[in-house]
């Protein structure tokens, strides 16, 4: 009997239409430093600017999300370039690459050099007054214990603010009205975890651009601690005193 026919090679899983978009953009989190959308000013004022922009990885190494531009609701102030719906892309379109740049003619070859004399043969060696070295060298001296590694400035600052995300129920830096009114209770917080489990972000206040108007209470940039020290333990409150007897009871 015929061969029956061979399968047909199977097709690359469909993928998400915004992987293809990725090609035209830049990732923020592979600038030095990293940024995530709304971190730059330039792109809270320029829609073009945030949607020239992507960040990955967004959680998972494989995970991507678009940077979208809100406008303003008061024009003239600033914008919000903010995450889109995070997607997966398995394979990353690559932009189109450059011509190689021209290449240059060879270097002309030197000129030949003038004949040298023969070397001179080296003189025989002589026996040495001196006893051969011994043949296992000394132990060398055993390094240093290594030291923790450094971390941000900001990490040290945690033990006198309230995390946020602690609250129940959970709230992130500008999601109290009381914190976009007073600057003192939007810097006594933090934000943890940020994207990260040890990544945090200080909460800062920005004043409203009309006095009386609400301010703003924004998460300042990410930073990563592996240590987080924790606040002084606060004196036990002070015992009072036994009381007194009471009075013997009159004779009768």
């Amino acid at each position: 009997p015929p061969s029956p026919p061979s399968p047909s090679p199977l097709s690359p899983p469909s993928q998400p239409a915004e992987c293809s978009e990725l090609a035209t953009r830049t990732n923020s989190r592979a600038l030095d430093p990293p940024e995530w959308c709304n971190q730059n000013l330039a792109r809270r004022l320029s829609a073009s600017l945030c949607e020239e922009t992507f960040v990955n990885p967004f959680i998972l190494p494989d995970e991507f999300a678009l940077c979208q531009y809100e406008p303003p609701e008061v024009p003239g102030n600033e914008g919000r370039c903010v995450a889109g719906t995070p997607f997966l892309c398995s394979l990353v379109p690559t932009p189109p690459s450059q011509p190689p740049p021209p290449s240059l003619p060879p270097p002309s070859p030197p000129p030949p050099s003038p004949s040298l004399p023969p070397p001179t043969p080296p003189s025989p060696l002589l026996p040495s007054p001196f006893p051969p070295a011994p043949l296992f060298p000394p132990s060398p001296p055993s390094p240093s214990p290594l030291s923790p590694p450094s971390q941000p400035a900001e990490c040290s600052e945690l033990a006198t603010r309230t995390n946020s995300r602690a609250l129940d129920p959970p709230e992130w830096c500008n999601q109290n009205l009381a914190r976009r009114l007073s600057a003192s209770l939007c810097e006594e917080t933090f934000v943890n975890p940020f994207i990260l489990p040890d990544e945090f972000a200080l909460c800062q206040y920005e004043p409203p651009e009309v006095p009386g108007n609400e301010g703003r209470c924004v998460a300042g940039t990410p930073f990563l601690c592996s240590l987080v020290p924790t606040p002084p333990s606060q004196p036990p409150p002070p015992t009072l005193p036994p009381p007194s007897p009471p009075p013997p009871p009159p004779p009768p």
